[in-house]
């Protein structure tokens, strides 16, 4: 991400494209051929939420670290959720952990997907629903899948909606990844494999994900998952890893230094491991990230080098 400070305009006249950058001081200066942008980063990443809030009216459904509150008018009530249905409520001096891996709404009713890691046994989820329709909101155990959300944090959010369903990516214990979706019409899971052997998965919408998949002989699948249809497309395979960069939406970063365009196809390879921003101008990549010593403007489309920078 980048915030734009200013934009200082050049007259227009006809001339080669002149790009010039200078991170010798904060905001950063990138040059074009007929306005400069002053640049700087947002800063660090968001933090995760405190609580989650829904409301309809006098009842609130929320989320905070130690569980789920509910409130119509005056009434509130701190809600022990279920470690497993009929099993003793959690408690934190009991050795569990809860948090929250998503929650969304569909009208009057809020879903809520919670983990539970206990002490002596394997991690756990449950989807909720809590009606905000009338009365004290009450939550209500809907049933647990044999597998896991991507959910790390207390507060994650991998819960969507698709196909006005509850839906998210999981992994099952046998190695496979897919689609959970949860039909209330069947009250049950549907489950829509895509593979195996999943490292990670990245929501461009609730429908769309990237993911990144390990081959059997080694290497690594890029590819594009579409949990409305069910279908997966794969895009790259590389020998590295790749993440996203953060503060973009189709540049990853494969390793420790080299930039795949997913737009494009284009690749670049850094000296070291960047920070990326993007401008009006390009990506401009630089490192290290809190006093950069070197930078370089690179082309949006083809990842070529359109201005170089160190400090002196």
């Amino acid at each position: 991400m980048v915030q734009l400070l200013g934009i200082l305009l050049f007259p227009a006249v006809a001339q080669a494209p002149d790009y010039r950058i200078d991170l010798s001081v904060r905001p950063f200066r990138v040059e074009g051929p007929r306005f400069c942008v002053l640049a700087e980063p947002t800063g660090k990443p968001p933090q995760e939420p405190r609580e989650m809030v829904f409301r309809e009216g006098d009842r609130f459904c929320v989320w905070r670290r130690d569980g789920l509150h509910t409130r119509e008018k005056n009434r509130v009530r701190h809600w022990r959720l279920q470690v497993e249905d009929g099993e003793a409520p959690w408690r934190p001096d009991r050795g569990t952990r809860i948090a929250l891996s998503g929650a969304r709404r569909i009208g009057d009713t809020v879903y809520l997907l919670v983990r539970k890691e206990l002490r002596a046994s394997p991690p756990r989820e449950t989807l909720y629903e809590v009606s905000l329709a009338g009365g004290l909101p009450q939550p209500k155990a809907l049933t647990s899948f044999e597998g896991l959300s991507l959910g790390q944090s207390d507060m994650d959010d991998r819960l969507g909606i698709v196909g006005n369903k509850p839906s998210w990516i999981a992994r099952r214990p046998d190695g496979s990844w897919g689609a959970v979706v949860w039909e209330a019409g069947l009250s049950m899971f549907v489950f829509q494999p895509f593979g195996t052997d999943l490292v990670d998965a990245w929501r461009v919408s609730d429908r769309i994900h990237l993911f990144s998949e390990r081959t059997p002989y080694g290497t690594y699948l890029l590819g594009r998952a579409d949990l409305l249809l069910g279908k997966r497309r794969e895009l790259l395979e590389t020998r590295g890893p790749l993440f996203p960069v953060p503060g973009t939406t189709n540049l990853f970063l494969e390793g420790e230094s080299t930039l795949r365009s997913l737009a494009t196809g284009a690749v670049a390879v850094l000296p070291a491991k960047p920070s990326v921003l993007e401008t009006p101008h390009g990506w401009l990549a630089y490192w290290p990230e809190e006093r950069p010593e070197r930078a370089m403007l690179l082309d949006p489309e083809t990842l070529s080098v359109r201005a170089e920078w160190r400090r002196g």
